[in-house]
Protein backbone atom coordinates (compact mmCIF):
# COMPACT_ATOMS: atom_id res chain seq x y z
CA UNK A 1 0.00 0.00 0.00
CA UNK A 2 1.19 3.16 -1.33
CA UNK A 3 -0.32 6.68 -0.36
CA UNK A 4 0.70 10.04 -1.62
CA UNK A 5 -0.52 13.44 -2.03
CA UNK A 6 -1.36 12.41 -5.97
CA UNK A 7 -2.25 9.02 -6.18
CA UNK A 8 -3.30 5.55 -3.86
CA UNK A 9 -1.88 2.31 -4.99
CA UNK A 10 -2.69 -1.00 -3.26
CA UNK A 11 -1.75 -4.64 -4.22
CA UNK A 12 -3.84 -7.41 -2.81
CA UNK A 13 -3.39 -11.31 -3.12
CA UNK A 14 -5.46 -14.76 -2.66
CA UNK A 15 -3.84 -18.09 -2.74
CA UNK A 16 -6.98 -19.86 -3.69
CA UNK A 17 -7.45 -19.44 -6.31
CA UNK A 18 -4.29 -17.42 -7.47
CA UNK A 19 -5.87 -14.08 -7.56
CA UNK A 20 -4.35 -10.44 -7.44
CA UNK A 21 -5.88 -7.25 -7.63
CA UNK A 22 -3.73 -3.67 -8.10
CA UNK A 23 -6.20 -0.35 -7.50
CA UNK A 24 -4.07 2.64 -8.93
CA UNK A 25 -6.49 6.05 -7.56
CA UNK A 26 -5.04 9.21 -9.38
CA UNK A 27 -6.90 11.74 -6.97
CA UNK A 28 -9.04 13.93 -8.91
CA UNK A 29 -9.01 11.71 -11.28
CA UNK A 30 -10.16 8.61 -12.27
CA UNK A 31 -9.58 4.73 -11.04
CA UNK A 32 -7.69 2.06 -12.91
CA UNK A 33 -8.37 -1.60 -11.42
CA UNK A 34 -6.11 -5.02 -12.55
CA UNK A 35 -7.09 -8.44 -11.70
CA UNK A 36 -4.92 -11.22 -12.72
CA UNK A 37 -6.39 -14.95 -12.07
CA UNK A 38 -3.83 -17.68 -12.54
CA UNK A 39 -5.51 -20.63 -13.09
CA UNK A 40 -5.55 -23.63 -15.48
CA UNK A 41 -8.47 -25.57 -17.03
CA UNK A 42 -11.49 -23.94 -18.21
CA UNK A 43 -13.68 -22.09 -16.35
CA UNK A 44 -16.07 -18.77 -15.96
CA UNK A 45 -13.84 -15.47 -14.06
CA UNK A 46 -16.16 -12.41 -12.95
CA UNK A 47 -15.94 -9.70 -11.09
CA UNK A 48 -19.34 -7.38 -9.79
CA UNK A 49 -20.20 -4.07 -9.62
CA UNK A 50 -23.25 -3.11 -7.16
CA UNK A 51 -25.18 -0.16 -7.95
CA UNK A 52 -28.16 1.92 -5.48
CA UNK A 53 -31.40 1.15 -6.39
CA UNK A 54 -31.93 4.63 -7.88
CA UNK A 55 -29.47 3.94 -10.33
CA UNK A 56 -29.51 2.06 -13.90
CA UNK A 57 -26.10 1.75 -15.67
CA UNK A 58 -26.55 2.01 -19.73
CA UNK A 59 -24.65 -0.90 -21.09
CA UNK A 60 -22.66 0.84 -24.56
CA UNK A 61 -20.17 -1.81 -26.17
CA UNK A 62 -19.02 -5.13 -24.73
CA UNK A 63 -16.85 -3.33 -21.97
CA UNK A 64 -18.43 -0.39 -21.24
CA UNK A 65 -20.73 0.66 -18.45
CA UNK A 66 -22.35 4.42 -17.90
CA UNK A 67 -24.41 5.36 -14.69
CA UNK A 68 -25.65 8.83 -15.09
CA UNK A 69 -27.04 10.93 -11.87
CA UNK A 70 -28.57 14.28 -12.17
CA UNK A 71 -24.98 16.09 -13.60
CA UNK A 72 -22.68 13.52 -12.69
CA UNK A 73 -21.85 10.21 -14.86
CA UNK A 74 -19.59 7.36 -14.13
CA UNK A 75 -17.96 5.24 -17.18
CA UNK A 76 -16.43 1.78 -16.71
CA UNK A 77 -14.27 0.40 -19.63
CA UNK A 78 -13.14 -3.01 -19.12
CA UNK A 79 -10.85 -4.57 -21.09
CA UNK A 80 -10.10 -8.79 -21.17
CA UNK A 81 -10.08 -10.91 -24.12
CA UNK A 82 -14.16 -12.27 -24.53
CA UNK A 83 -16.00 -10.73 -21.78
CA UNK A 84 -18.83 -8.61 -21.32
CA UNK A 85 -20.94 -6.71 -18.71
CA UNK A 86 -24.20 -9.52 -18.07
CA UNK A 87 -26.83 -7.46 -15.59
CA UNK A 88 -27.49 -9.26 -13.04
CA UNK A 89 -30.51 -8.77 -10.15
CA UNK A 90 -29.02 -7.97 -6.26
CA UNK A 91 -29.89 -6.31 -2.78
CA UNK A 92 -29.46 -2.63 -0.93
CA UNK A 93 -30.21 -1.84 2.44
CA UNK A 94 -30.59 1.71 2.99
CA UNK A 95 -32.02 1.36 7.09
CA UNK A 96 -31.63 -1.75 9.06
CA UNK A 97 -34.03 -4.56 8.32
CA UNK A 98 -35.11 -3.37 4.61
CA UNK A 99 -33.96 -3.88 1.75
CA UNK A 100 -34.36 -2.96 -2.18
CA UNK A 101 -34.07 -4.76 -5.16
CA UNK A 102 -30.36 -2.74 -7.33
CA UNK A 103 -29.01 -3.60 -10.18
CA UNK A 104 -25.42 -5.39 -10.28
CA UNK A 105 -23.73 -5.77 -13.55
CA UNK A 106 -20.84 -8.68 -13.52
CA UNK A 107 -18.26 -8.77 -16.38
CA UNK A 108 -17.56 -12.40 -17.06
CA UNK A 109 -15.24 -14.12 -19.21
CA UNK A 110 -14.82 -17.43 -20.41
CA UNK A 111 -11.00 -18.89 -19.43
CA UNK A 112 -8.67 -22.07 -20.35
CA UNK A 113 -6.29 -20.32 -18.26
CA UNK A 114 -4.40 -17.36 -16.50
CA UNK A 115 -6.95 -14.46 -17.12
CA UNK A 116 -6.35 -10.68 -16.85
CA UNK A 117 -8.98 -8.32 -16.60
CA UNK A 118 -8.00 -4.24 -16.37
CA UNK A 119 -11.23 -1.29 -15.34
CA UNK A 120 -10.96 2.07 -15.48
CA UNK A 121 -13.56 3.88 -13.55
CA UNK A 122 -13.73 7.66 -15.23
CA UNK A 123 -16.05 10.61 -13.47
CA UNK A 124 -17.38 12.71 -15.68
CA UNK A 125 -19.15 16.35 -14.39
CA UNK A 126 -21.07 18.42 -16.41
CA UNK A 127 -18.25 20.64 -15.88
CA UNK A 128 -15.78 19.05 -17.95
CA UNK A 129 -18.29 19.18 -20.93
CA UNK A 130 -16.30 15.98 -22.69
CA UNK A 131 -17.07 12.51 -22.01
CA UNK A 132 -13.70 10.16 -20.85
CA UNK A 133 -12.02 8.00 -23.50
CA UNK A 134 -9.83 5.08 -22.85
CA UNK A 135 -8.35 2.30 -25.36
CA UNK A 136 -5.74 -0.33 -25.45
CA UNK A 137 -2.55 -0.01 -27.88
CA UNK A 138 -0.18 -2.55 -29.35
CA UNK A 139 2.37 -3.12 -26.32
CA UNK A 140 5.28 -5.93 -26.02
CA UNK A 141 5.56 -7.66 -22.70
CA UNK A 142 2.45 -6.10 -20.93
CA UNK A 143 -0.09 -3.70 -21.93
CA UNK A 144 -0.67 0.42 -23.09
CA UNK A 145 -3.75 2.32 -22.68
CA UNK A 146 -4.72 5.85 -23.52
CA UNK A 147 -7.19 7.87 -21.41
CA UNK A 148 -8.14 11.07 -22.81
CA UNK A 149 -9.61 12.56 -19.75
CA UNK A 150 -10.82 16.47 -18.52
CA UNK A 151 -8.69 17.71 -21.78
CA UNK A 152 -5.72 15.89 -20.51
CA UNK A 153 -3.79 12.97 -22.68
CA UNK A 154 -2.50 9.92 -20.08
CA UNK A 155 -0.25 6.81 -21.30
CA UNK A 156 -0.80 4.04 -18.94
CA UNK A 157 2.14 1.23 -19.01
CA UNK A 158 1.21 -2.53 -16.98
CA UNK A 159 4.18 -4.92 -17.64
CA UNK A 160 3.28 -8.76 -18.00
CA UNK A 161 4.24 -11.41 -15.61
CA UNK A 162 7.58 -12.67 -17.05
CA UNK A 163 8.60 -10.28 -19.25
CA UNK A 164 11.68 -7.96 -18.03
CA UNK A 165 10.29 -4.96 -19.38
CA UNK A 166 6.84 -3.64 -21.16
CA UNK A 167 7.62 -1.80 -24.72
CA UNK A 168 5.34 0.81 -26.83
CA UNK A 169 6.57 2.21 -29.87
CA UNK A 170 7.21 5.13 -27.86
CA UNK A 171 8.06 4.16 -24.53
CA UNK A 172 10.02 1.31 -22.93
CA UNK A 173 10.08 0.52 -19.14
CA UNK A 174 10.93 -2.50 -16.32
CA UNK A 175 8.33 -0.69 -13.90
CA UNK A 176 4.97 -2.53 -13.10
CA UNK A 177 3.27 0.43 -13.66
CA UNK A 178 3.60 3.53 -15.39
CA UNK A 179 1.19 6.02 -15.58
CA UNK A 180 2.08 9.84 -17.63
CA UNK A 181 0.39 12.61 -18.07
CA UNK A 182 0.54 15.20 -20.98
CA UNK A 183 -1.06 18.06 -22.10
CA UNK A 184 -2.48 17.06 -25.14
CA UNK A 185 -1.82 14.09 -27.66
CA UNK A 186 0.77 16.37 -29.40
CA UNK A 187 2.76 16.57 -26.44
CA UNK A 188 6.47 15.05 -26.27
CA UNK A 189 7.21 15.80 -22.43
CA UNK A 190 4.65 14.38 -19.44
CA UNK A 191 3.47 16.85 -17.10
CA UNK A 192 3.45 14.13 -14.37
CA UNK A 193 4.03 10.39 -13.91
CA UNK A 194 3.60 7.72 -11.25
CA UNK A 195 6.28 5.01 -11.43
CA UNK A 196 5.84 1.51 -9.15
CA UNK A 197 7.87 -1.09 -8.96
CA UNK A 198 11.05 -0.76 -11.23
CA UNK A 199 14.19 1.16 -11.81
CA UNK A 200 14.18 2.24 -15.22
Amino acid sequence: WISKARFDYILGRQNHPDHYREILFLKRDYWLIRDYVNASGAHQIKTWLHFDSNLEPLRGNDHALRVVKENAALNVATFAERGEWVRESGWVSHCYGKREEAPVFAFSLPSNGSAELITFLLPETALAGVKPEVREFEALGGRAFEVNFNGKHDIILLRGKSPSQVETARFASDFDFVWLRFANEQARRPEELVLIGGST
